[in-house]
């Protein structure tokens, strides 16, 4: 989904978050180079579209805390939400959703286009 092309249609100085799939983002050259023109301000991910991730110049820009890359890129592994604490939110949101559903008939989660 994000390609050059995608990455080049968002507004400049956007922050990129992705925490979802690995291959909506399928281009590490696109994102080092929105990233170093300075069109994307910063990105965040948790997930790579190759787990474990290949060699990279931006993974070893990353890895070596390179200056221009520096506060702008921040990289988890995608299992970074895990604790026990998350797990009892995650059921107390499930179950939240479904109350709010049967109460009011609708779902707060929902996305219209």
């Amino acid at each position: 989904m994000l390609d050059a092309d995608g990455l080049s249609r968002q507004k400049p100085g956007a922050i990129l978050d992705n925490t979802a799939r690995g291959e909506l983002l399928d281009d590490l050259d696109a994102l080092e180079a929105s990233l170093r023109n300075g069109h994307l301000a910063a990105a965040a991910i948790d997930t790579l579209a190759q787990e474990p991730p290949c060699d990279h110049p931006l993974l070893t820009a990353w890895r070596n805390r390179d200056e221009w890359l520096e506060g702008r890129l921040v990289i988890t592994p995608h299992n970074a939400f895990y604790s026990d604490h998350a797990a009892i939110e995650m059921r107390h949101n499930a179950a939240q959703t479904v109350k709010i559903l049967l109460d009011e008939g609708r779902l707060r989660n929902q996305l219209t286009a």
